[in-house]
């Protein structure tokens, strides 16, 4: 008999034949038994699979017949369908449930209390012509997903709350996919993450980066034929609590609270035809339900009607045009239009980039009627306005390319209008840490932030008459990018910062700082100026260059991973140690090593060391330092190296402590001893000989003095004096 199959089930051993079905062995009674009768039906069947459940059932794979499971106590035998005929292998997940791999493509589920079961496809069809088998590579990770490795198919994950496959391929044109479909084995490292091994055409090593449950990506198009399609240059909540966002490229999408597409607006809808590439920069809707659209090059475009008149029939929503007119002072004084929001009054104010500021005192169907304010008529530090701020006090803040201005009096029928201007000075740490000036936020503490394009944030912390003191928060302080495009506020108070590369929660109850980008789960970290909205519902909205990311502050996702430590390289002079070297110090890698013994000569050395932490090992932090030569720690940041140059004999103990990405250090320090010799002349036993020779020769000395001092007294005595002498004594 040809065994090709085997199990174990308490004191039996079953095995599983080409051609005769099943036999058992009894370990206690050391020889085969006959089979029980329910497993006759087998005759001379072809046992393909053999393995206990968790449960301790017999499952069993057969040639031509499927799946079946057998009761060794209660002597029961179950079949159950599957997809094919030949069962190649069954896995059984943590949760009990059987995939059953056969002769044809795909995987059959199969519970085992209900008896149930379901083919799933993993690999197109149009491809299976292409792979001889799908080999399928089973893992369950730490948090009990299953993941599936194809050959040729890429990575399958089954959701269990969905019952069904999502997949992860090769992408020729998206860097963050996949490298290859063809998936050879999956493991998981201690932090939690998954790589990959994959084959074939660009296999290698992959990073699985899961997905942070507290972040959501909002992506209008999925196939785009320019890239500005997909970059959301303005976000906005209207009175239906339906969502705006528009692209670059001129459309308007329109969602309901859970981003189920409402309507999308390819091109500006106007009363009589549509404006195509109408690229909005800001949305506001007025204290009487118009929809103000502000545009960069296309001026202002005010709806027909308020919003409560049109319901929820987006479709019909029309838009007037009101654009710069040169010949016409009162027009809107640009048509790169930036900001637009109404105040306390119900006026409505118009920051423009290049045209200074506008209020509206009025529009009719075919103008627009508005008040310019510039450096022309008034001590505006800037033409040049990003971004307009009405504060809980009901002051107009205004943030321009040039400074910060405070709207301190304004009387619009003399036209006599005053700011105070706020500048970077860089002979006052009171001062604003940067000039440009992209947005103004408030949060719960009626604390006013300021974000700028390259000097990270300020908060204003005092205001008086006289004096204005600014908090700045940079990358030196723990800011993702210095280059901040949007600020907003979580209900847990934690403020988050949108950057040119990434995004920063910061927690003002132990300054803290918390940075999200592409190598930690962000799927776009290059964020839009001034385009982030906080929901009704709590949400945080920020536009990208890819879509919108909608962040859900009541999910808990960090995690917290203690790295371990590793030595991977030891120098003397610059130069690496080959520990095969007989003339080595230490003849076993650095990584076992407790001690390290060098000669005097060797004092120059330099340690190299890593942190296992990979979800983003940019990120990783060390602190060292050298006891004995040293009383403080050495804080390196991402440096991964130390060295010590002429250190004196003696010994000294190197350690070492890391932080992952998301900041939590080591308790306890890894630590290296090291002892340097001294050179022999300045060894114990050289001493010893130094104090010898130091004693015979001042002992010789003596002796010759002695010598000397009694020969000169007494070499004219004769012996009668010598006696008298004797005597005397």
């Amino acid at each position: 008999m040809n065994f090709i199959a085997s199990a174990v089930t308490g004191e039996l051993i079953w095995f599983g034949t080409q051609r005769r079905g099943l036999s058992v062995f009894n370990c206690s009674k050391n020889n085969f038994i006959p089979l029980p009768g329910e497993l006759e039906v087998f005759g001379d069947e072809e046992i393909t699979f053999l393995k206990e459940s968790r449960n301790g059932l017999l499952i069993v794979g057969t040639g031509n017949r499927g799946l079946f499971t057998f009761d060794t106590d209660q002597n029961i035998l179950k079949s159950y369908s599957v997809k094919g005929n030949r069962v190649t292998n069954v896995y059984e997940d943590f949760y009990g449930v059987l995939w059953v791999n056969t002769e044809v493509f795909g995987v059959t589920r199969i519970d085992l209390p209900d008896e149930t079961s379901k083919y799933f496809v993993l690999t197109p069809k149009v491809i299976e012509s292409l792979v001889d088998e799908e080999r399928q590579y089973f893992f369950e990770d730490s948090e009990r997903n299953l993941w599936i490795g194809l050959h040729g198919a890429g990575l399958a994950h089954y959701n269990r709350k969905e019952d069904n496959f999502e997949f992860f391929r090769n992408n020729p044109d998206d860097l963050l996919t996949i490298s290859s479909n063809f998936v050879h084995c999956i493991t998981e490292d201690k932090s939690g993450l998954l790589w990959l091994g994959t084959g074939q055409i660009n296999g290698g090593i992959n990073k699985v980066i899961p997905a942070n449950p507290s972040f959501r990506y909002i992506i209008p198009q999925k196939n785009i034929e320019d890239m500005s399609d997909n970059v959301i240059r303005s976000v906005f909540e209207d009175s239906n609590r339906n969502i705006w966002m528009a692209s670059k490229s001129g459309t308007i999408y329109i969602y309901d609270q859970d981003f189920n597409l409402h309507t999308t607006l390819d091109q500006l809808p106007l009363e009589k035809t549509k404006l195509p590439g109408y690229n909005i920069y800001t949305i506001t809707q007025d204290s009487k339900g118009y929809i103000w659209l502000g545009s960069k090059g296309g001026g202002v475009a005010i709806s027909t009607y308020p919003l409560d008149k049109i319901g929820n029939n987006y479709q019909n929503i029309k838009f007037r045009l009101y654009p710069y007119h040169n010949q016409i002072e009162s027009s809107i004084s640009s048509n790169n239009i930036y900001s637009i929001i109404e105040d306390r009054e119900n006026r409505i104010w118009i920051g423009t980039y290049g045209g200074g500021l506008n209020l509206v005192v009025g529009h009719t169907n075919d103008s627009l009627i508005c008040k310019r304010i510039n450096r022309a008529n008034s001590n505006l530090s800037s033409d040049d306005i990003r971004n307009l701020f009405h504060d809980s006090k009901g002051r107009l803040w205004i943030a321009t390319v040039f400074g910060i201005n405070l709207l301190e009096d304004y009387n619009p029928d003399s036209d006599s209008v005053h700011f105070r201007v706020f500048h970077y000075d860089p002979q006052s740490k009171k001062a604003i840490s940067y000039n440009d000036v992209v947005h103004i936020f408030e949060d719960d503490k009626n604390n006013i932030w300021f974000s700028t394009f390259g000097g990270g944030v300020n908060m204003l912390t005092d205001l008086t008459e006289n004096e204005a003191i600014f908090q700045h928060y940079t990358s030196v302080e723990g800011l993702v990018n210095d280059a901040v495009l949007g600020i907003l506020q979580d209900e847990k108070g934690n403020i988050w910062f949108s950057t040119e590369r990434g995004i920063s929660r910061y927690d003002p109850k132990d300054k803290s700082f918390e940075n999200y980008d592409e190598d930690n789960g962000l799927q776009s970290d290059r964020f839009s100026e001034n385009t982030c909205l906080e929901l009704k519902n709590g949400r945080l909205m920020f536009g990208s260059n890819n879509g919108a990311l909608i962040i859900h502050p009541e999910i808990s996702s960090k995690k917290s991973y203690v790295p371990p430590i590793v030595f991977t390289n030891f120098q003397l002079f610059n130069k690496d140690v080959d520990f095969h070297d007989e003339e080595a110090p230490f003849h076993q890698s650095i990584e076992y090593l407790e001690e390290i013994v060098l000669k005097y000569y060797q004092s120059s050395f330099s340690i190299e060391y890593a942190a296992l932490s990979f979800f983003d090992p940019h990120k990783n932090a060390y602190q060292f330092k050298l006891v004995g030569f040293e009383q403080n720690w050495n804080e390196v940041g991402n440096l991964n190296r130390a060295t010590y140059t002429n250190l004196s004999p003696g010994k000294y103990e190197f350690q070492i402590k890391a932080a992952s990405w998301d900041g939590t250090w080591n308790p306890d320090p890894r630590i290296l001893k090291i002892t340097i010799l001294p050179p022999w002349y300045h060894t114990f036993w050289a001493y010893i000989i130094y104090l010898i020779k130091i004693f015979t020769y001042f002992s010789h000395k003596l002796n010759n003095f002695s010598f000397t001092y009694f020969k000169a007294h007494f070499t004219f005595l004769d012996l009668s004096e010598i006696k008298q002498l004797i005597n005397q004594s």
